[in-house]
């Protein structure tokens, strides 16, 4: 039995998945070991033509169609197809920019022998936009442990994350393919944390993330998460006791991650706006993208103006 399955959902991104296979290809790893499982959303002629014409000196790609929409049919089916005793997914815009990831994924299943899944986060090039920057460090706060000292968490993401084969082996759970807008994947981790299976977050763990996402990008990705957070009742993240550090922890991340007080201004404003579109989506989840995207205009002028007066 191989040792690990990697799988990659998909849909109409060969260059992305490209560089994704390259940097698998260029891991320090027994590729004997390793499974490399592609599954795109319908047929790609393209992507396949883009796979089968790469100079892979490692690794061999199986390529799977789901014939379904959405991340959640493509994931069930490379784990349903999948041999290993690690399944780890990877989004199909990601990249392993370590080159010992492999050893330290498998070293850290090895250690932690009761933990069902283990998961990481994302972080983002020197060369990353400014609102690529300011989502990852949106995606980052959700994750945040602000628990000192506990590694056990459900915040864990769909690109990067993984799974000893007897989650799915012994208890016959898998991905609700119904779900395919933001957060597809914290439904999932919700219903096996109430079967008590142990879930690890690590946050190093980290493979190298290109969102590409603009402004009204992140609208969208956060009217979406928020619709799935309320129908299934997923812990969002932070807490009001908290609210003074996590906004403490926002800026020092954002300050940290501009190169200068213009991109500062504009991280912060960004994550506010992300901020603002999820809980007006709580409050009224029929809220239309083109009634926010709309009203976003008010909201980001009143902004301007508060920071202007201070």
């Amino acid at each position: 039995m191989k040792e690990i399955s990697i799988v990659i959902p998909t849909y109409k991104r060969s260059s992305s998945v490209r560089d994704l296979l390259k940097s698998v290809d260029e891991q320090v790893y027994d590729f004997n070991k390793l499974e490399m499982i592609v599954v795109s959303n319908f047929e790609d002629a393209e992507l396949e033509n883009s796979i089968n014409s790469m100079d892979l000196q490692n690794i061999e790609v199986q390529l799977l169609i789901a014939s379904k929409q959405g991340a959640n049919a493509s994931r069930n089916l490379g784990i349903k197809k999948s041999t290993a005793e690690i399944i780890y997914l990877l989004d199909d815009d990601c990249r392993l920019n370590k080159n010992n990831f492999l050893n330290e994924l498998v070293s850290l299943h090895k250690k932690h022998k009761n933990a069902g899944v283990i998961g990481g986060g994302y972080e983002v090039s020197l060369c990353a936009s400014v609102e690529e920057r300011a989502y990852n460090l949106i995606s980052k706060e959700w994750q945040y442990i602000h628990k000192l000292g506990s590694l056990t968490s459900t915040r864990l993401v769909g690109g990067n994350v993984s799974y000893k084969r007897s989650v799915f082996e012994n208890h016959n759970e898998f991905f609700d393919e119904s779900i395919y807008y933001g957060g597809s994947e914290s439904e999932f981790h919700k219903r096996l944390f109430k079967k008590n299976i142990e879930m690890m977050y690590f946050p190093n763990l980290t493979v190298l993330h290109e969102s590409r996402v603009d402004e009204n990008d992140i609208i969208n990705k956060a009217r979406k998460q928020a619709i799935t957070h309320s129908q299934f009742d997923i812990d969002g993240g932070g807490y009001i006791e908290q609210k003074k550090t996590y906004q403490d922890n926002l800026s020092v991340w954002a300050l940290k991650a501009s190169k200068n007080n213009k991109e500062y201004r504009r991280i912060i404003e960004l994550m506010s706006l992300y901020n603002w579109v999820y809980h007006s989506v709580l409050k009224k989840p029929k809220i239309s993208l083109l009634k926010l995207r709309w009203d976003r205009v008010v909201f980001m002028n009143k902004r301007r103006s508060e920071a202007g007066r201070l």
